[in-house]
């Protein structure tokens, strides 16, 4: 996920680059608006194959974005405005690794 998450942010930057808050807001909501329903969609389908369950559960997709909006964005923005781009991975890893605990229990509900 590291990687992907590597090759975002480098996109980000590129599509981006401006370090003001109307640039770092830009690069949230692109963040939010593609990668994140695009992680969670997979995470959710995923966990349901395994799970042998038919059919995408939409149900888990909507209560997981909602909770995604509530911890991403800020940390995104923290993340992307005041952390040296250099340590940004190693943010967003620390940020994450709670995320996926919590994402783990929601989908195996």
């Amino acid at each position: 996920n590291v990687v992907v998450v590597r090759g975002w942010y480098g996109l980000l930057w590129r599509r981006f680059p401006a370090t003001t808050h109307r640039g770092t807001l830009m690069k949230v909501a692109a963040d939010q608006a593609v990668l994140a329903p695009a992680g969670i969609a997979a995470a959710v389908g995923y966990t349901s194959w395994l799970q042998g369950e038919r059919g995408f559960r939409w149900d888990r997709f909507w209560h997981l974005y909602a909770a995604d909006l509530c911890v991403w964005p800020a940390a995104t923005y923290v993340n992307l405005r005041y952390v040296p781009r250099a340590r940004q991975l190693l943010v967003y890893s620390a940020v994450s690794s709670g995320w996926y605990a919590y994402l783990s229990h929601r989908t195996h509900d």
